[in-house]
């Protein structure tokens, strides 16, 4: 087996070292929506996507409709 096949294998373990750089990418990744967020804020709808007031399940003002929901 290779190292590839060995990574994902679900007796891999990870070393140290590649804990502390997935540590480091996933601090860096959210450093950066951290401050796409203060730059552009967002508004979650209540489908869980970014809500744009535009879905057809919304009622145009990001308020779900739930006139059809059984």
């Amino acid at each position: 087996m290779s190292n590839q096949d060995d990574m994902y294998s679900c007796e891999y373990t990870f070393s140290d070292e590649e804990l502390n750089q997935i540590e480091e990418i996933a601090k860096q990744y959210d450093e950066m929506v951290q401050d796409e967020l203060e730059q552009n804020p967002i508004e979650m709808g209540n489908c869980g996507f970014i809500c744009d007031g535009k879905c057809y399940d919304c009622i145009g003002s990001g308020t779900y409709d739930t006139a059809d929901e059984v």
